[in-house]
């Protein structure tokens, strides 16, 4: 309530300091949270996409070695085939009837579309191959063309007499239809490792082969019926759920052979999504957090102490009270700048309580000098009076003259010393003057109302060290003799034993002067206040402390030393003076 109050004051319509904080906290956050997000989640998807692009290529891999594995089983099942000399006779004899039964069923039985036999000297003996009727979706066997045979033949190294491996496996295309080819040896039953020839079987790579393969271990795979310049392989992520994937096979000559679809889930892409989700509602939490954090450190480390500061500033304006100090806000720039602020108003306080003085000095002095001069007329008729009756020696009683004299010096005394403590003394220069003289302007203006009040006053002025000369401002000093004088008789007025001791010592190169009372000392709850400017004990309206505060200032001019000594049992001041050097 009273910061708005402040602000209402100070005529404010924009934002708060805590507002722009918060608001430029937040804006600072929010551009380094969206910079590292996007910056990251670069850096992880394209991660997820490597991930993701060597997951592809594993696949890949793994349908070549199951394509592979298919020449493998069919190799297995061809088995009998190769280690009997009978059936290699009957191709020989082409013995078709019984070929054309039991191959049907093999090659029904093995999904096999073209198996033929061939002699060691490269010479078919028999071969079939499955078509298909695209009216009625129905297959049938038919001899190989020339064209197929010829390209088999060129095979070379399927066909030799000394062939040692048990298994070859190639991609080939024959009359454009893509193969893939297994040569396996009919070794001799009576001589190992030779050979009488081969069989050559075959599977199409077709869509029902790839169907099939995909209902075995993959995800869908389909043929492409162009080339799609896909090598190794083109991924087609389009699909956030589903990866679309081209590849090609390429034949025995390394010529292009085919190239198939395969379309597989996206895992390695939600497993992003997910993360990159978790990693933006991290951020966001972090961000929300140091935003916080940011801003209490903020408002604890910075506005609260401005705001304070600011506080005590308008509530000095406001009251005019300028004993009101900013707290302690500690060792940084705002706690130096507090500390500032209070030798300020410390400065500012010690000016006023000097124009105070000064003014009312000045205001005193005028007086002085008028009553000074009002009185000075009759004086000097009294005093000429006297001098022509001690002159032509009037038959007077001599006593009551001398009672005419002496009042006479005194008025004149105490006008005199009226004048020395009222002189405001701001531009006067340092002169040399004794201590007596000094003290005694105090004691002019006060011993009455001390004697009067039954104050008993302990000074001897003709002791040495009362000749002592100080250089100093005559009247500034008589000024600070008589207010401790004035202070002492405040506070004893009232006690049954009331005395004032005014003593005087040396210690090093100092002069000490003394004022002690019969006082009980000064409590230790007011005596850290004693020397601020306007701080008083009295009723108000009885004096506007500031007595012991321009003495403290004064005293330091003189570059001396004024305190409390709380030592003694009764109440001591201590004014320590430098002494003149020989």
């Amino acid at each position: 309530m009273f910061y708005k109050n402040i602000k209402a004051d100070m005529g404010y319509s924009f934002l708060s300091l805590r507002q722009k904080t918060v608001l430029i906290v937040g804006i600072l956050f929010s551009g380094l949270i969206s910079v590292v997000y996007f910056y990251s989640s670069e850096q992880i998807l394209n991660e997820f996409k490597k991930l993701e692009s060597a997951d592809v290529e594993s696949v890949i891999k793994k349908i070549n070695l199951s394509i592979y594995a298919q020449s493998d089983d069919l190799s297995n099942k061809l088995t009998d085939w190769t280690q009997k000399d009978e059936p290699f006779q009957r191709f020989a004899l082409k013995k078709h009837n019984y070929l054309n039964i039991n191959l049907d069923i093999n090659l029904r039985q093995f999904d096999i579309d073209l198996f033929s036999f061939w002699s060691s000297d490269k010479k078919l003996l028999w071969g079939k191959k499955v078509v298909s009727n695209a009216e009625n979706e129905l297959s049938h066997r038919e001899n190989l063309s020339t064209l197929e045979i010829d390209t088999i033949e060129k095979l070379t190294f399927l066909h030799s007499p000394q062939l040692t491996n048990k298994k070859n496996t190639i991609f080939i295309k024959l009359n454009g239809t893509p193969y893939l080819l297994i040569s396996i040896p009919i070794y001799r039953a009576e001589e190992k490792f030779l050979t009488r020839g081969n069989i050559i079987a075959g599977i199409k790579l077709n869509n029902h082969f790839f169907q099939k393969l995909s209902l075995e271990e993959f995800h869908r795979i389909e043929l492409v019926e162009s080339n799609v310049n896909n090598y190794p392989f083109r991924i087609d992520s389009t699909d956030k759920k589903i990866l679309n994937v081209f590849t090609s096979l390429v034949d025995y000559k390394n010529d292009y052979l085919l190239s198939y679809q395969l379309k597989l889930p996206r895992n390695i892409y939600q497993q992003s999504r997910k993360f990159l989700t978790s990693l933006l509602v991290s951020l966001v939490f972090a961000g929300t957090f140091l935003t916080i954090l940011a801003f209490v450190l903020v408002d604890k480390l910075v506005i609260s102490k401005l705001l304070r500061l600011n506080e005590i500033v308008l509530t000095i304006k406001q009251t005019n009270n300028l004993s009101l100090r900013v707290p302690n806000l500690g060792h940084d720039e705002i706690g130096l700048l507090a500390k500032s602020t209070n030798q300020m108003l410390d400065e500012i306080e010690k000016l006023r309580a000097e124009k105070y003085h000064s003014d009312k000095m000045i205001s005193l002095g005028e007086m002085a000098s008028g009553i000074a001069h009002e009185i000075n007329n009759p004086i000097t008729i009294i005093n000429a009076s006297t001098f022509i009756l001690k002159k032509n020696n009037m038959n007077l009683n001599d006593k009551y003259i001398q009672n005419i004299d002496r009042a006479v010096q005194r008025i004149s005394q105490i006008m005199s010393g009226l004048k020395a403590v009222s002189t405001d003394p701001l531009y006067d220069d340092l002169l040399l003057c004794p201590l007596k003289d000094i003290i005694s302007d105090a004691l002019v203006v006060i011993s009455e109302k001390l004697k009067s009040n039954g104050v008993k006053l302990n000074v001897n002025l003709e002791g040495p060290l009362f000749l002592t000369q100080i250089k100093c401002v005559r009247a500034q000093m008589s000024q600070v003799f008589l207010s401790l004088l004035n202070n002492s008789f405040e506070a004893i007025k009232n006690l049954d034993n009331k005395w004032i001791n005014i003593e005087v010592s040396t210690i090093n190169d100092s002069l000490v002067i003394r004022f002690i009372d019969s006082g009980e000392g000064i409590t230790q709850e007011i005596r850290s206040k004693i020397f601020q400017p306007f701080f008083t004990t009295k009723e108000i309206g009885e004096g506007p402390g500031l007595g012991l505060s321009l003495s403290f200032t004064i005293i330091k001019r003189h570059l001396g030393d004024f305190y409390f000594d709380e030592h003694f049992q009764n109440t001591c001041f201590v004014i320590k003076l430098p002494l003149l050097q020989s």
